[in-house]
């Protein structure tokens, strides 16, 4: 009962002045009219209902007078009037401060993307702001860029914005949360896992939901969130409360992208990267921005890894030598790796690296299962 009479305050105040000026319209009297009968000014009478002066005792009780209205009903409005427009510049004051705050997310991290991906339809700062800290776990906005560390797979020439980069990074560990892993992370089984995971990526086959289920098993989260613009990342990995998580875009809907990412990742998980990711400083609008350096020694060694899982070097050692012709290299390689068990995409992806032609035509097999 307490709550439902406890007063609200509005968001414009109405001070008495508007209250007298329609009273006196009602009962059809002038304001010159009225102003002789309580004997002011018509223009001390007009600073009044205007509210360029307040309501005092001495005109409260002229009122009463000339209307029959208490004084105390009049010195009430005032006071409340008085109230309702300390707390209306506060909130102004707290609305800017909000404003401001937001803002400094805003440099780091696209609210209106992550929000709208994750269902949240939020428009006031103070919501988008509570929602980030209590929703995204992000803390202060000085703090948001460590909410996005952690090691990737990304395109080296396109969608390179850090600030894009950070918002999917977020993005992603959201969604991650959500996936429970019914097994306990253990290095011993990585060779396991490993000989797991090369059965499914080059059988592709049911892929996403194979790869699912056995991350799970082995104590690692996994999970499919689609790549922002202006974010070309392929794959990313990072540890949290011990627990590994590899999230991937299949931005690029191929097998061989797939499979090369996954054991990308899987290296940074094995090594740890996550925790050799350095932080650095760039001057950027005459502030200081912290950002990621990613080690280039940790990348190539991760390619390096998951190109020797998904094709061991001695049996890559015994592949086809043709001519430089795409379609008898397309056409050898796709038997040869049928010959060795090995998907023909994930084959001939490498050929493509490898030789820097991507001439190979395409077919829907490629596509991930």
């Amino acid at each position: 009962m307490e709550a439902q009479n406890k007063r609200v305050t509005p968001f414009k105040a109405t001070h008495p002045g508007e209250i007298l000026h329609d009273e006196l319209a009602e009962r059809e009297i002038l304001q010159r009219d009225f102003a002789k009968e309580i004997g002011i000014l018509p223009s001390r009478l007009n600073e009044f209902i205007k509210g360029k002066t307040k309501f005092n005792i001495e005109f409260a009780m002229k009122l009463e007078e000339a209307l029959g209205i208490k004084a105390t009903y009049w010195m009430n409005l005032q006071a409340n009037y008085d109230y309702d427009m300390a707390v209306i510049e506060q909130r102004g004051i707290e609305e800017k401060d909000v404003s401001f705050e937001l803002g400094r997310y805003e440099e780091s991290i696209d609210t209106k993307t992550l929000l709208k991906r994750t269902g949240f339809s939020y428009k006031m700062p103070k919501q988008i702001i509570d929602c980030l800290k209590n929703e995204f776990h992000l803390g202060t906005h000085a703090e948001l860029r460590l909410a996005g560390s952690g090691v990737f797979k990304r395109s080296q020439k396109v969608g390179r914005d850090p600030r894009m980069i950070y918002t999917w990074t977020v993005l992603a560990k959201y969604e991650a949360q959500k996936t429970k892993p019914t097994g306990t992370y253990d290095e011993e089984h990585n060779e396991q896992l490993l000989e797991e995971l090369f059965n499914i990526l080059h059988g592709n086959n049911n892929t996403i939901p194979e790869l699912t289920s056995t991350f799970s098993k082995y104590g690692i989260g996994f999970c499919v969130v689609p790549k922002l613009e202006k974010a070309s990342i392929d794959g990313f990995s990072y540890f949290q409360n011990g627990t590994p998580y590899i999230i991937v875009t299949l931005r690029i809907n191929h097998i061989d992208n797939l499979a090369f990412a996954i054991m990308h990742e899987m290296c940074h998980i094995i090594n740890h990267d996550e925790e050799n990711v350095n932080f650095g400083k760039v001057q950027k609008n005459k502030e200081i921005e912290e950002i990621t350096i990613f080690d280039d020694a940790i990348e190539k060694r991760a390619d390096k890894f998951a190109t020797e899982k998904l094709i061991p070097e001695k049996v890559w050692a015994k592949r086809p030598q043709v001519i430089p012709n795409i379609y008898i290299i397309q056409k050898r390689y796709s038997a040869w790796a049928k010959e060795n068990n090995l998907n023909p995409w994930i084959v001939l992806g490498r050929v493509a690296y490898e030789t820097g032609s991507y001439a190979i035509k395409g077919e829907e097999s490629r596509k991930v299962m």
